[in-house]
């Protein structure tokens, strides 16, 4: 029953609040005046834009719509109203035939600058459904240079400078993780528990010249270049590494905090078999960067670099007071991303997989080999950092050519690009110096 009062507020569309009132705002009813050419235009442009630039960020994304508001607007003020308010039917036979010849040939321009905005770019080739379990790395194709791109001074070419997109990736970005040196194909890794001084062996292997290389992985990405060496040179090349080990006179803690005993034992069997009758006439040793023990627990910040570089120095002195002569490869970098991962979702945005080359090298184990051999004149150092990250930012394609296979690790396409700055450094070290 209704009683004799004010009678009943409806917040409807009908009403005079609720909906109807937030509508009559002037904002939203010029929204909803361009709301049609709006829906027309917003949609191509966003896909237009996708297409040819791949994933933009959010405040792009906003630019696009704004774009398309304006189109919107335009649209609106000179076809959508007049059409609607019967302007056309005061045109002339004249501006009619204009109009109908501009309208079409407008639509045909339109259609050709959509279709060349999202024409692909230059992508590397689909991986195909079933690959082998083992895939031994093509050549370096002529157009794929790697670090031969930079030329004779890395720290000035643009071609270690990130760019968003090349023509080529070699390896695909898809296939990266089987572009591995030849040590992973032939079993010369000892098994995770165990401290064996498992060895292969490349180039000649009847010649005198015996060049040894230990360590860990990250020795393990200079054996593509090397073997070419050793081939070329008809040396002996033979192999001592073991993943997540250094070739050190130090104790380092394992991702469980505990001492890793198997890389105490590897590096003491090793170095006996450095040491003993068949020494080679050369050593190359690098590593990634470790965290060092002492009192059972792993150290931290400036104690670890310290005990880090005391462990090096002690190492190298000792290999050369044996009669070792040896030669430390500075340290790789390491990047902050994944980057064969990165390239392969951003292959028009390769610059998000850049990493400022400070970080990188701070990374790895650089800093603290040069420390250690600070005062070790007879112990040689090798540094080709220059060549992987030469720029500002360490770009993940140099010359058409992937540089990492993930993080940390080169691709062995791009070592094999280093071998002759390698074998340069080489022959510099070996040659005696004129009297």
């Amino acid at each position: 029953m209704h009683g004799t009062g004010a009678p009943e507020r409806r917040a409807g569309a009908g009403g005079a609040g609720g909906v109807y009132r937030l509508l009559a705002v002037p904002p939203l009813r010029a929204v909803g005046a361009i709301s049609y050419p709006l829906h027309l235009w917003h949609w191509p442009l966003l896909v237009a834009a996708h297409a040819r630039f791949g994933d933009l960020h959010p405040a792009a994304d906003l630019g696009v719509l704004g774009v398309a508001g304006l189109l919107a607007v335009l649209t609106h003020r000179y076809v959508e109203t007049p059409a609607r308010t019967g302007a056309p039917d005061a045109w002339s036979p004249g501006q009619v035939l204009r109009i109908g010849t501009l309208l079409p040939a407008a639509g045909v321009l339109g259609g050709l600058l959509f279709q060349l905005t999202v024409w692909p770019p230059d992508q590397p080739a689909p991986p195909p459904a079933a690959r082998p379990a083992s895939v031994v790395p093509a050549p370096v194709p002529v157009a794929a240079p790697g670090a031969a791109a930079l030329g004779r001074s890395p720290w000035n070419s643009r071609a270690g400078v990130p760019v968003d997109r090349v023509r080529s990736i070699t390896p695909d970005p898809a296939d990266a993780r089987e572009d591995v040196p030849d040590v992973y194909r032939h079993n010369c890794f000892p098994a995770v528990t165990s401290g064996v001084a498992q060895s292969c062996v490349y180039g000649d292997r009847d010649a005198t010249f015996t060049v040894a290389l230990a360590g860990d992985t990250h020795a393990a990405n200079w054996l593509p270049a090397l073997q070419e060496i050793a081939e070329a040179k008809r040396w002996r090349l033979v192999t001592y590494l073991k993943p997540n080990c250094p070739f050190l006179h130090l104790a380092v803690t394992a991702a469980d905090g505990q001492q890793r005993y198997t890389c105490t034992e590897w590096y003491r069997n090793v170095r006996a078999a450095l040491t003993g009758p068949e020494r080679p006439r050369l050593l190359l040793t690098t590593s990634s960067r470790y965290q060092p023990m002492a009192g059972g627990r792993g150290l931290t910040g400036k104690p670890a670099h310290e005990a880090l570089v005391r462990g090096m120095h002690r190492t190298w002195s000792e290999l050369v007071s044996a009669r070792v002569p040896t030669v430390v490869l500075l340290g790789t970098p390491i990047l902050a991303t994944d980057a064969a991962k990165c390239v392969s979702t951003n292959p028009s945005r390769l610059t998000r997989c850049a990493t400022e080359r400070r970080v990188a090298l701070s990374a790895g184990a650089g800093a603290a080999q040069r420390a250690a051999l600070a005062d070790l004149p007879r112990v040689g150092m090798i540094d080709l950092t220059g060549a992987i990250c030469p720029a500002q930012r360490c770009a993940p394609v140099i010359g058409g050519v992937l540089v990492y296979r993930d993080n940390q690790h080169l691709t062995a396409t791009y070592a094999r690009t280093l071998t002759p700055r390698l074998r340069g450094a080489l022959d510099r070290i070996l040659t005696p110096p004129a009297s």
